[in-house]
């Protein structure tokens, strides 16, 4: 069955099914795709931020290349939710918060320099809501992978995007740490704004802007999507499997590719190996997109679980 999004309209979803493509692209070209006027193209992208359905623009980049390790903790808490969640969220080395429905209400996705700068964090966190905390869950994020959105249409799209996930490790200078947390917040900055941010030349930051591309930092520039605002809820599934081998991983994203429901992947190290970011309209909707995911995989699922993301309180591509 499909599932439409709610109150956008034909041009609507041309847009952001462009802008997904590429969050970065000229107005002009933009408009041209989706043949109207740049004024109007203009105006749809701000009316979609003033509704919120549009959340913003933001770049993709390979933190794990420039040696950052990847966590994502889980939360079971029972009290204190508003301090914790405050205390997270100006914490530097949070990267992605967020409220959960289920077995857990905190999901959490920290981006440390090395693992001794985590296990700091994770050490003062839980002394300080020692109290407060029924469980917790802390799990390697070894890969994250991104798929195009092509549920506006149902679509086959065969485009994934390797946000990080096995590259060499890179290095780069002060400079180019300042353009890419610049950046990270803002996709659709101005190269002349970019610029001036960072007290760089025009052509000097096209030239770093280049090689940051080339050497696969910058993977890629994506939209910032609020699915309750077009009436979808966001799920993840956590999948314990029971032989994850370069095989079956390959399978398992080459099927979430061609799902238009299923818009994000991880790699994990801990109680669960793998993991599915859903979006559907209900939980009718969920059950059959994880079913048919169920059918196809059975044979490797050894035990799952299905969290409901309802609140998200930070987002970021780049560690501050």
């Amino acid at each position: 069955m499909k599932y439409l999004p709610e109150n956008i309209d034909k041009i609507d979803q041309k847009i952001l099914i462009t802008l997904d493509i590429d969050a970065r692209m000229p107005l002009s070209r933009l408009a041209k795709i989706c043949k109207i006027s740049r004024d109007k193209a203009n105006y749809r992208i701000n009316r979609l931020l003033q509704k919120n359905i549009l959340g913003g623009f933001y770049t993709l980049i390979d933190v794990e290349s420039l040696g950052y390790a990847n966590y994502v903790v889980f939360l079971k808490i029972k009290n204190k939710e508003t301090e914790i969640i405050s205390y997270l969220k100006e914490n530097s080395h949070v990267n992605w918060l967020v409220n959960a429905e289920m077995q857990w209400n905190i999901v959490t996705w920290i981006a440390a320099k090395d693992q001794f700068t985590f296990i700091k964090f994770w050490k003062e966190f839980a002394e300080r809501f020692e109290n407060s905390l029924i469980n917790a869950e802390i799990a390697i994020l070894g890969s994250l992978v991104h798929y195009k959105r092509h549920f506006f249409t149902n679509e086959k799209n065969e485009d994934e995007i390797v946000v990080f996930g096995g590259r060499e490790r890179k290095e780069i200078d002060d400079k180019d740490m300042e353009i890419l947390r610049a950046i990270s917040f803002d996709a659709r900055i101005k190269l002349l704004d970019l610029a001036k941010k960072v007290n760089l030349n025009f052509k000097t930051l096209q030239k770093r802007m280049r090689m940051l591309e080339k050497e696969q930092i910058i993977i890629g520039y994506r939209t910032y999507l609020n699915y309750s605002e077009i009436g979808y809820n966001y799920y993840l599934i956590l999948l314990r499997l029971s032989n994850i081998n370069k095989e079956i991983l390959n399978k398992i994203r080459s099927y979430a590719k061609l799902d238009p429901y299923i818009d994000v992947s991880w790699q994990l190290i801990g109680k669960a190996n793998m993991a599915i970011h859903i979006k559907a309209k209900n939980d009718k909707h969920l059950r059959e997109v994880f079913n048919n995911f169920k059918d196809r995989f059975q044979d490797f699922i050894i035990d799952y679980e299905t969290l409901l993301l309802y609140k998200q309180h930070k987002f970021v591509s780049f560690p501050s």
